[in-house]
């Protein structure tokens, strides 16, 4: 699925320029670290990844960038549990309901989605005994 500005606006009920920002934000070229170039426009991202011992990789970087465009709660996952590198399926922003319409990555498919987190935990439920 292709994300377009007019379905950030739509769904998310985000400004032009919001959408215009996450877009750039998609389209960015990871192998010359560009994502690591507007970590300056984004100062809680910026802090959070100083924070971290081991250094996130470019798409959580993007996703906690888009979090802060869009004034979500955070970051999380959801889905099936993949390996311990990755973690679970699916990356989220948090708007506070599990059938509101967020921007999810899927770490399998390597692509974003706009959809609800709660649909994709009853398509691909997290087993609880992982560990």
């Amino acid at each position: 699925m292709t994300i377009n500005k007019d379905e950030l606006i739509r769904q998310l009920n985000i400004s032009e320029e919001q959408a215009k920002n996450i877009l750039k934000l998609m389209a960015l070229d990871y192998e010359h670290g560009d994502i690591y170039a507007v970590l300056d426009q984004y100062p809680n991202t910026a802090a959070w990844y100083q924070d971290c011992f081991t250094k996130p990789g470019w798409y959580e970087v993007e996703i906690h960038c888009i979090n802060e465009e869009i004034k979500g709660y955070g970051v999380e996952q959801c889905g099936t549990y993949l390996n311990m590198r990755k973690g679970h399926r699916f990356d989220y922003i948090n708007l506070g309901d599990p059938y509101t319409t967020t921007i999810c990555y899927d770490k399998e498919e390597g692509e974003y989605l706009l959809c609800c987190w709660g649909v994709l935990e009853e398509e691909f439920p997290s087993e609880e005994d992982w560990w």
